[in-house]
């Protein structure tokens, strides 16, 4: 791990603040941080654990995981007791290191603290705010040890967001949840603003699932503790309902290879799109902007125009990224074109894609005559149809050329 400074320049600076880099549980001496960039970052080269103020949370160190790592954030003022001690009440040995994260992600130790009969603590003002991490050990292996960092303002205030427990989801809260945490809500999935509390999502659930419930995503789940451990609330009890109309993001891969459509308006054009992505990994992408003033009284002279590219895709999963080429006459790549498409289903199987060009957003729906087999001597159209739903996309007719 990269330390931008040594033990004794961060032993010089914490007496320049007029506080000692080793403090006892007994001489009450607080670390405390004046660092003016208040920088909420990760911090680099350490495997860290979140940790919530409030919260006990134990864990396990052995030979191969001597120490460990944890990381939360202070607004400014924030103040904040930290302990650590044996899960088991023995009185072995155990400490901590304090370290304030820079906004380059790099450590600044604040201080050590030795304790003693198996408990180190010590209290941590923080000027400005900022990301912070606690490095815990002890002088034995295997050792449960057991930390909490507990906020010491009487207003309760010194996170940035909210801690578990806190309310959320209701136009009465402050804050959204933490990371790694959801809003937790009995019923309703917010929609009467009742809201909730934030929590950790469910870290084991039993191995026999069941009855199924309806997540707020919209999506079935084998049990309410399966809800929770997704971070989604439960809806209803039962399998959900499949709606047609509700699109989302795929849960696997999804074929998007063919051809795709798509139309859409401005003030002074109408505008269509077809995108191809074939398998061999190429892709043509053209518009065409018909004037509207050629197409409706009082009629004018404009010429369509033509935008083009082509290239290579590649599939991202939830998405689809172009990568053009230039055009071999030296044109450039039209900007008007987007270049990553996002990929959306429904419960029945529909695909479609989605981009925003120009700041409008736009659909592309699959090209269905794209491998639609006619007759000689005819050729496919979509023809919009009746359904009993609607609406429904048009289907495939081989008509007479």
């Amino acid at each position: 791990m990269q330390r931008n400074l040594s033990l004794l320049a961060v032993g010089a600076a914490l007496v320049a603040l007029g506080c000692s880099n080793e403090v006892s549980q007994d001489d009450g001496v607080e670390l405390i941080d004046s660092d003016t960039t208040g920088a909420f970052t990760t911090p680099i080269d350490v495997e860290t654990v979140r940790i919530y103020l409030g919260e006990e949370r134990s864990f396990t160190l052995t030979d191969e995981l001597p120490w460990q790592y944890g990381a939360f954030e202070l607004v400014a003022g924030g103040k904040v007791w930290i302990d650590v001690w044996t899960a088991d009440g023995s009185d072995t040995g155990v400490g901590f290191k304090v370290y304030r994260v820079k906004a380059d992600g790099t450590l600044t130790l604040l201080g050590s603290v030795d304790g003693r009969d198996g408990w180190a603590w010590t209290r941590l003002r923080s000027k400005n705010g900022g990301t912070y991490v606690v490095e815990a050990a002890g002088n034995a292996s295997p050792l449960s040890l057991t930390w909490q960092v507990s906020c010491a303002r009487n207003d309760g205030n010194c996170a940035p967001l909210a801690q578990p427990g806190e309310i959320c989801g209701t136009l009465g809260a402050s804050k959204l949840c933490d990371d790694g945490l959801y809003c937790a809500i009995e019923e309703g999935c917010g929609r009467d603003d009742r809201g909730g509390a934030c929590a950790r999502p469910a870290e084991i659930c039993p191995a026999v699932y069941g009855p199924e419930v309806c997540g707020c995503d919209g999506k079935t789940y084998g049990g309410s503790c399966a809800a929770s451990s997704a971070g989604v609330n439960v809806d209803y009890a039962t399998a959900c309902v499949c709606d047609p109309m509700v699109w989302a993001k795929p849960d696997g891969f999804v074929d998007v290879v063919g051809a795709w459509i798509g139309g859409g308006q401005d003030e002074t054009y109408r505008i269509s799109s077809r995108l191809v992505l074939l398998a061999d990994g190429s892709f043509t992408y053209e518009q065409v902007w018909d004037p509207l003033c050629t197409l409706t009284p009082p009629y004018c002279r404009m010429a369509s125009r033509l935008l083009s590219m082509h290239g290579t895709w590649e599939h991202q999963g939830f998405a689809v990224q172009l990568y053009p080429v230039q055009d071999p006459l030296g044109y450039p790549i039209p900007e008007e074109l987007a270049q990553s498409f996002g990929i959306e289903t429904t419960c029945e199987g529909e695909v479609r894609l989605t981009t925003t060009e120009l700041d409008v957003d736009r659909v592309l729906e699959r090209d269905r005559c794209w491998d639609f087999a006619c007759a000689e001597g005819e050729h496919c159209e979509l023809v919009q149809v009746m359904c009993i739903r609607a609406p429904c996309p048009p289907l495939p007719q081989c008509v007479a050329n």
